[in-house]
């Protein structure tokens, strides 16, 4: 019953972030998508509703993309439909999920449903606080102009809420953990991104009024690049232990690389949660992302997902010769320590996603020195 539950939240993500995926990459798929996702709604969501409301913002930032990016009446008619299930007709069943959706368009053709969502928002018990209120936004594939003046509204409004993250921040201790867990420096990062690559003057303006309300920050403290969470890089004493931080942090992130919109990196990432989790020790890791569950198909086994160099020897300062720039850098690095330790099937996947690839250095830079090989040590150290 347990795996039946897990199967469920496992498809329920899975067929959400497939059919946006599909539906924002390939306008020829936008009818048939959209017919997918009314007979979804229709047919199946009322059995298992409670595992998709986590991804209704999700969900609903991607048909707004789809609404924004046709010109057709068929699919602008089709998005507007698909929206009126999920925030009217089926209000009841995704419930305080409703609320924490963001404010639609001021188009006539949103009128009733943003009466509708105004109107759940109004009588939602469920109050998010701003730092909340924040991280959901946050965790939109992209932010839209009526979303950015929502947060600008909530910044301006909620002046007392943003001293308090402020003062959060100032009691943190600068680079650390607290500071990219912060919902204020996530947001200041994701404003700083949205100047930087926005193709409409109206939208960087918009960015720049947020920055604006939340004012002057102290820059020692801010942690701008979300990409570069720090990692406390404890010293272990022996291979497996240190195999056993690596794996902590990988699966975190293999349960979001599942779900890329890059179907290479999903189809890579999908590989190597099979070949971790069939690793009995690491199954229990996973326990508490439930949506791994399904990768645990493979026999259960003992031992360590890395074996041993045969040669001995890294060299890892050859990286630095046969690197271009930062990206090939990364990537021969990552590849060669990877080599050493004989695992071809994460070396495939930090091949075609370099943010992994450049978190996964430093652990497997970590496994090597817990060898406790005075050449491998050296090595380490002219590098």
């Amino acid at each position: 019953q347990h795996r039946s539950a897990h199967l469920k939240e496992f498809l329920a993500r899975d067929i959400c972030y497939f059919l946006c995926h599909t539906m924002v990459s390939s306008k020829a798929l936008h009818v048939p998508v959209l017919n997918c996702l009314k007979r979804f709604l229709e047919k199946i969501l009322p059995t298992c509703a409670e595992y998709f409301r986590p991804y209704l913002n999700f969900l609903t930032s991607s048909l707004l993309s789809v609404y924004d990016h046709n010109t057709s009446e068929k699919v602008t008619l089709k998005t507007i439909h698909v929206l009126r299930l999920i925030v009217v007709d089926h209000q009841a069943l995704f419930g305080d999920a409703i609320g924490k959706l963001n404010h639609f368009p001021e188009d006539e053709a949103f009128k009733e449903l943003r009466a509708a969502l105004k109107q759940h928002k109004e009588q939602s018990l469920d109050k998010l606080t701003l730092a909340e209120d924040i991280s959901r936004m946050i965790q939109l594939p992209s932010l839209k102009f009526e979303e950015l003046t929502t947060m600008r509204s909530m910044l301006a409004s909620r002046k007392d809420e943003l001293r308090a993250i402020c003062e959060e921040l100032q009691a943190s201790d600068g680079f650390s953990e607290n500071c990219s867990q912060n919902a204020l420096l996530r947001l200041i990062n994701v404003l700083v991104n949205e100047i930087r690559t926005s193709s409409t003057d109206k939208h960087r303006i918009e960015a720049l009024c947020c920055l604006g309300e939340i004012g002057p920050v102290d820059l020692s403290t801010m942690l701008l690049r979300s990409d570069a969470q720090q990692e406390i890089y404890k010293t272990s004493s022996t291979a497996e232990e240190a195999e056993e931080h690596l794996v902590q942090v990988m699966i975190v992130e293999l349960n979001q690389l599942v779900v890329s919109r890059n179907v290479l990196v999903a189809e890579q990432a999908a590989i190597v949660c099979c070949h971790v989790l069939q690793i009995g020790r690491y199954r229990a890791l996973a326990n508490n992302l439930r949506t791994l569950v399904p990768y645990m198909v493979m026999a259960e086994k003992d031992g360590r997902i890395f074996g041993t160099g045969t040669s001995g020897k890294l060299n890892l300062s050859d990286a630095l010769n046969a690197a271009a720039n930062y990206e090939s850098f990364v990537r021969v690095l990552v590849g060669m320590l990877l080599e050493f330790l004989q695992d071809k099937a994460l070396k495939s996947l930090a091949e075609v996603e370099l943010a992994f690839a450049a978190k996964l250095i430093p652990l497997l830079v970590q496994i090597v020195l817990s060898l406790h090989d005075k050449k491998l040590n050296e090595d380490v150290g002219n590098f």
